[in-house]
């Protein structure tokens, strides 16, 4: 036969277009020629079916869509060959005789519904079969004989009408793994595995019908296993589940599963049906998928606090709330469970301990994975004592809880759930926290997390078993998708000491320029300055005074009281006598008793056509001649400073000024000014110029009438008697003298002076 299979390799390789039209030659060649047929209109070349490794030891065939099995395109020395999701229908004897060598063989989720009796009498050495998921009717036992040194037989999910196993099996003295039954065995009888008694297995798995419909005790006495696993529905037949535990009665397993325990409804009756629980020493439970309530749920940890259990797997439970459940308030209904492992993954209601607050019954390792938590709730923790480990991957939580704390966690798992904020104070509260799985958030790339990772990676003090792959920023927008591990904030942007630090000097650096700057130019004396103009302008406008819109003085002289005398004696005398005489402003005759002394000043400055300031030392430290100056200054904002009338009555060095005096330095510097000469012949040259800057003293109707209504006005609140024949009576006398007054004419009772212009007379009009 070898000859024939080295014949057909050599035909394989030429191209194919032989006809499949010669009948009469070997059923083999047929097929063969046949599935190069097939494989030549697809343009498949036969070596590419399938995936050879290098050393042609293993061949991967699976999901190729394959009918037949391809032995014309694998090596002789194949001993691993998968050939799983196909639609393979038959085996044959010829199909894998060639591989002799053949351990490993997997057929699982075809459309296989028979194995001829003699289709592995050429696989003696295979150790590995899986015949999982197909459409056999009947366990292959006269195909299996031959496989004495067989370890691994998966077998269920079948179509089987029973799962009784043959003298067959006990030829299997090697076997580890076995898997059989499907969803058409009705029950289990107490023969079906007494063939199997005296081989200890490792793992024992037997699938029934959605609901167990026969079990007759002793079925499972005969099973020697480490490990059981259970797909079998008692959602008919409940009272089935407290007898199949008395068959494990007293037996010893790593693991206990039951699959689909409650398949289509829920446990309903007080029949405590997991009582029989207590007696099987067992490390690990395990209840996978079907329907639980909180009743049943205690039940089974009531019977489990009597066992030697270390380790409870609730995986993809359909949890609700029992109608009759009566809380144990604040004690605790599991007072004697102790458990190293405690794992809920995958399930449909978070409150699945709700039964049991206190957690009094597991230490060591907690996996709440997979439970739809949208958040985590510190009454779960109260009661942890010793939590070492803690799995919460592929939940829905939004936030890290403040203040969680945990002395003895040292291993906690967060990834794949809805937070995005996290930092170092997230965790201040798990000293002992070393290993830290969270990745697969949409995190929020802020100065915290770069603060967490920067601690974590630098210095060590938590372990990111997921770093950096998995974290992601998700806000701000800009930054989506982009690797937290690329992220770098600012300096300034994280660190908030060096922001307040920063703050605070360039606040104190601004206020002490600002404080410089206002002593430089002395922004106090202006500040107060403006005031004094604002309060005087709101106390005119109240008191109805109004602005004065014609001159009421030819002057206003600004001085010293140091320098009264010569005032008084000298530049007051050469004005009023003159023909016409000036009308001068004086603060110690012409201010209103009793009137602010700025309303004053304002007042007869503005009332004022010249305003003549007296220059001296003393002037300059004269408070209120600064005032009059800045006053001055301010009527000829947007003006010329033609109205200003410097005399120097002693010489004065402008640098010498205070910065106050700026406008006036400018003056001095920029503007023509009268100096007092000492030698009486320079000193007509002087009067001449003065009355030339002043100009003609001419005043109309309008004014003069201003004149007397001030007058009269003072008169009223001074209580002072004048006369108008003699308006300077008024004048006070100055060291025993009295200031001569000129000569003046009456009108109506009015000072008029006797030379005016033709505009004043028509004003006068």
């Amino acid at each position: 036969m070898d000859p024939v299979f080295v014949e057909i390799g050599t035909m394989v390789e030429q191209p194919f277009k032989v006809l499949c039209s010669a009948i009469g030659i070997y059923k083999i060649i047929v097929v063969t020629l046949l599935v190069s047929a097939y494989c030549s209109s697809l343009h498949i070349p036969l070596n590419n079916i399938c995936a050879i490794s290098k050393d042609n030891r293993t061949a991967d065939c699976s999901g190729r869509y394959l009918s037949y099995v391809p032995i014309e395109a694998l090596p002789l020395s194949l001993e691993e060959l998968d050939l799983s999701l196909n639609a393979l229908q038959e085996i044959h004897e010829r199909d894998f005789c060639p591989l002799r060598y053949l351990r490993v063989l997997k057929l699982q989720f075809n459309n296989i519904s028979l194995i001829e009796d003699r289709a592995f009498n050429c696989n003696t050495l295979l150790e590995d079969l899986n015949i999982f998921n197909n459409s056999l009717t009947s366990i292959p036992d006269k195909a299996l004989e031959p496989l004495a040194n067989l370890q691994n037989l998966y077998m269920s999910n079948n179509l089987y009408r029973s799962a009784t196993l043959s003298d067959i099996f006990s030829t299997f003295t090697k076997l580890k793994i076995l898997s059989l039954g499907g969803s058409l065995i009705p029950g289990l009888k107490e023969g079906d595995f007494r063939s199997i008694q005296h081989i200890y297995l490792d793992k024992f798995a037997i699938k029934t019908a959605s609901s167990l419909k026969q079990y007759e005790q002793g079925c499972l006495k005969f099973i020697r296993t480490k490990n059981m696993w259970f797909d079998v529905a008692i959602d008919q037949k409940p009272n089935y589940l407290p007898i199949i535990l008395q068959d494990l009665a007293n037996m010893t397993f790593s693991e206990l599963r039951f699959r689909n325990l409650f398949e289509f409804k829920y446990y309903t009756d007080r029949e405590d049906i997991f009582h029989g629980l207590k007696d099987i020493n067992m490390q690990q439970l395990i209840l996978y998928r079907g329907k639980f309530n909180e009743n049943v749920l205690r039940m089974a940890l009531v019977s489990l606090q009597f066992s030697p259990v270390k380790s409870l797997s609730l995986l993809s439970l359909d949890f609700a709330r029992s109608p009759t459940f009566e809380e144990a308030g604040m004690g605790s209904s599991v007072t004697d469970l102790v458990l190293d492992d405690l794992i809920l993954r995958d399930i449909s209601n978070p409150d699945i301990l709700r039964f049991d607050w206190h957690f009094t019954w597991f230490s060591k390792y907690l996996d709440l994975s997979d439970c739809n938590l949208d958040h985590v709730d510190m009454d779960y923790f109260q009661r942890v004592s010793d939590l070492k480990e803690l799995l919460l991957s592929g939940n829905k939580i939004k936030f890290i809880p403040p203040g969680w704390s945990n002395p003895t966690l040292q291993l906690l798992q967060l990834d794949g759930n809805s937070f995005g904020l996290i930092s170092m104070s997230s965790f201040k509260e798990m000293p002992r926290l070393s290993q830290l799985k969270a990745g697969n958030n949409p995190y929020h790339c802020t100065c915290d997390l770069h603060s967490f990772i920067q601690e974590s990676t630098t210095k060590g003090k938590v372990n990111i078993t997921d770093w950096p792959d998995n974290y992601r920023c998700y806000h701000p927008e800009a930054m989506l998708n982009t690797s937290v591990a690329n992220f770098f904030p600012g300096l300034l942007e994280c660190d908030i000491r060096l922001v307040i630090i920063i703050s605070v000097v360039t606040t104190a650096t601004v206020v002490l320029a600002l404080m410089l700057l206002c002593y430089v130019f002395n922004v106090p004396w202006y500040t107060r300055a403006i005031c004094h103009i604002i309060r005087a302008k709101y106390r005119a406008y109240q008191e109805g005074l109004g602005i004065s819109k014609t001159f009421a003085y030819h002057a206003f002289i600004s001085y010293s009281h140091s320098d009264a005398d010569w005032v008084r004696d000298q530049l007051l005398t050469c004005l009023e006598s003159n023909k016409p005489p000036y009308n001068i402003c004086i603060h110690e005759r012409d201010f209103m008793p009793g009137k602010w002394i700025i309303d004053n000043i304002i007042e007869n400055i503005e009332n004022s056509r010249k305003v003549i300031f007296v220059l001296s030392k003393h002037f300059v430290n004269s408070e209120w001649c600064n005032y009059e100056l800045y006053f001055a200054q301010q009527r000829a904002i947007g003006k010329t400073f033609s109205d200003v009338v410097l005399v120097l009555k002693e010489p004065i060095d402008p640098d010498s000024l205070p910065n106050k005096y700026c406008k006036l330095k400018k003056m001095l510097n920029t503007k023509t000014y009268l100096e007092w000469p000492k030698d009486p012949k320079q000193q007509i040259f002087f009067w001449a110029q003065l009355k030339s800057v002043l100009g003609k003293p001419v005043l109309t109707r309008d004014r003069t009438i201003s004149i007397r209504s001030r007058i009269s006005s003072r008169s009223s609140n001074s209580t002072l008697e004048l006369h108008v024949e003699n308006p300077m009576a008024r004048q006070p006398k100055v060291q025993n003298q009295e200031v001569a007054l000129p000569e003046m004419n009456r009108d109506e009772g009015n000072l008029v002076y006797t030379e005016m212009s033709e505009t004043d007379l028509s004003v006068q009009r």
